[in-house]
């Protein structure tokens, strides 16, 4: 039997698999590894969301940044051309849904003495009113997406992370007012908007996608958040036999899935389809007077209105940043 240096290679076979072995460490200490592969680019869109003609118009532009696996990293700018008019007509339409009582919301008086109740069927009937008023106006809205779509030859996956992260870098900030929320044409001219402002835009612009949402809120978390119907990771509740995932929009880089360490007692979320049943809104437009869009005006009128607890959505998740 042999003894030694090795039972096979012998003395100098060994020497010259350790001579080997230093030569590939010293070139491996020598080369830079970059898990950084994106390359930074800018993209401009301007999109006409009406035919404009000789009417006023509102332009709303935003700049942010999405990170895509395939794309890289890429700085994006759009500007809306919104008619100032529809801007107007939603936010008048929002005034008289305030106006509205239980009745005319067709809530029966009996469930008043249940606080939590009376709030989900208050609120389903505003944003469901809020939510069919606004719908059809964002047709060319999603065309101008469909166009960013082709040019920038995105999957279906970055398509959805696309408009999730545009919704996300919209500045968060409550509207005030009676109702405390904007319509969703009103969001993007004010280019502002607090959570379940922010999840009602969310949610038309994912639904004319193709994307099956429902509206998640919390009347003990003072929150609202979106659920999509996709093959995820995460938080999820099922309605109807589907998993819908949370979907975050105050602020950006949070994932599908994600949610508040805070706010997860997913039993204290309720689900609301707004669109399971189509709403004709009869509503004809008489702007009676000139308001002017002042969010310092709004701001002063929302927190006169503090501490009335209605179930009102008011509290952001902190930013995952």
């Amino acid at each position: 039997m042999k003894k030694g240096c090795a039972l096979s290679f012998g003395c100098t076979g060994i020497i010259v698999i350790l001579l080997f072995a230093v030569v590939v460490i010293n070139f491996l200490s020598n080369v830079n590894f970059s898990f950084d592969g994106f390359s930074e680019t800018s993209s401009d869109y301007t999109f006409d969301v009406d035919t404009l003609g000789n009417q006023p118009i509102i332009v709303a532009d935003y700049k942010w940044k999405f990170t895509s696996t395939s794309l890289g990293r890429k700085n994006y700018k759009i500007s809306f051309k919104i008619l100032e008019f529809e801007v107007k007509k939603a936010l008048a339409y929002l005034d008289e849904v305030a106006e509205l009582s239980a009745s005319d919301l067709n809530i029966d008086s009996k469930y008043r003495f249940d606080k939590v109740n009376y709030a989900k069927r208050t609120w389903h009937e505003i944003y469901k009113r809020i939510y069919w008023q606004s719908y059809d106006k964002f047709d060319l809205i999603l065309k101008g997406f469909d166009k960013i779509f082709v040019d920038e030859r995105m999957n279906d996956r970055d398509k959805l992370y696309f408009i999730i992260s545009f919704v996300q870098n919209i500045e968060y900030n409550r509207p005030g007012g009676k109702l405390d929320i904007l319509p969703p044409l009103g969001t993007l001219a004010t280019r502002f908007g607090d959570c379940d402002t922010k999840a009602l835009l969310l949610y038309i612009l994912l639904e004319k996608a193709n994307v099956d949402c429902v509206l998640f809120w919390s009347f003990q978390y003072k929150h609202a958040m979106l659920g999509v119907a996709i093959n995820a990771r995460g938080n999820y509740k099922t309605h109807t036999g589907k998993n819908y995932y949370f979907v975050e929009t105050t602020y950006p880089n949070w994932e599908i899935g994600d949610i508040d360490p805070q706010m997860d007692d997913l039993s204290l979320w309720y689900v609301d389809d707004l669109d399971s049943d189509k709403m004709e809104i009869d509503f004809k437009y008489e702007f009676k007077e000139e308001k002017k869009m002042n969010r310092t005006t709004e701001q002063k009128e929302n927190k006169r209105n503090e501490g009335k607890d209605s179930g009102k959505r008011d509290k952001p998740s902190p930013s995952s940043n």
